[in-house]
């Protein structure tokens, strides 16, 4: 059954399913490229938070192979509705768990399935292999692991930098591709200032923190929630999530055999 709520894409002046339309392009990438040639990427909205089981088995239906159970993050159009003010990180938590715990049920009885989240950061806790992804990064991958190349020529750290500027922040802004050089953009004062700020081994709080070698740091979410890029830690939504999120796993790779075996072919153990 697909979930509820299945609208949260609206088009102005139309009344249109976004399910539908959404399941429309899948199967229409699917059936022209081929069926691993496409992933869709899921945001937690107030309305998901009951629904966590109903949104993976459409995933499962879907022939997809994994979701990423994603938190909405404080950018663009979820600050201009203030929608990603609607749950906070434990509610959020209590629903990754469950659909966690879902997913690993459907792999213990034959259906193979991978929450993306959980795979990142397992291959940072159980193997030596980089990740790649930009938030498990020391110092951020902002500006380093990716430029972003806006429509109106200005270049951005990332591109969650790129969406604050929507909303009037240039904060993240490190030049103009028509007199910006690649060296001159990542050599900018203002990334090397950002990239110093963000070394988990020394900022507060993490420093102290026995999940530090497993994490990273998001300059660009502390800055939009606290106005400051390292972030007062205990208020930090991102951390309470990186925590919870390792907590769990860990607890699971402890105390559940057979989950801790799935959890380990994830993490390429």
């Amino acid at each position: 059954m697909a979930p509820q709520n299945c609208t949260t894409r609206t088009v102005p002046g139309r009344e249109v399913n976004s399910h539908a339309l959404a399941v429309r392009g899948i199967r229409l990438v699917q059936e022209r490229l081929g069926a691993d040639r496409i992933g869709a990427l899921m945001t937690t909205t107030e309305g998901s938070l009951d629904q966590v089981e109903a949104i993976v088995d459409e995933y499962v239906r879907l022939n997809l192979d994994g979701i990423f159970l994603r938190p909405l993050s404080p950018y663009g159009f979820a600050i201009k509705t203030k929608a990603y003010r609607r749950y906070g990180s434990s509610r959020w938590m209590e629903f990754y768990a469950r659909g966690l715990r879902y997913i690993l049920d459907l792999n213990r009885q034959g259906t193979p399935f991978t929450e993306f989240y959980a795979r990142l950061v397992l291959q940072r806790m159980l193997s030596d292999r980089p990740t790649g992804y930009v938030d498990l990064r020391s110092p951020a991958g902002t500006g380093l692991g990716a430029l972003v190349y806006n429509y109106d020529g200005r270049v951005f750290a990332s591109d969650e930098g790129r969406m604050l500027a929507e909303t009037g922040d240039n904060t993240f802004e490190l030049g103009r591709v028509e007199t910006a050089t690649y060296s001159s953009l990542v050599l900018s004062d203002k990334l090397i200032e950002l990239v110093a700020s963000s070394l988990t081994q020394c900022a507060p709080e993490c420093a102290d923190c026995v999940f530090e070698p497993h994490c990273g740091a998001d300059p660009v979410y502390h800055h939009a929630t606290q106005r400051d890029v390292v972030g007062i830690k205990p208020l930090s939504g991102f951390c309470a999530r990186q925590k919870g999120i390792m907590t769990l796993l860990v607890d699971l790779l402890e105390h559940s055999p057979e989950d801790a075996a799935i959890l380990r072919r994830w993490g390429g153990a």
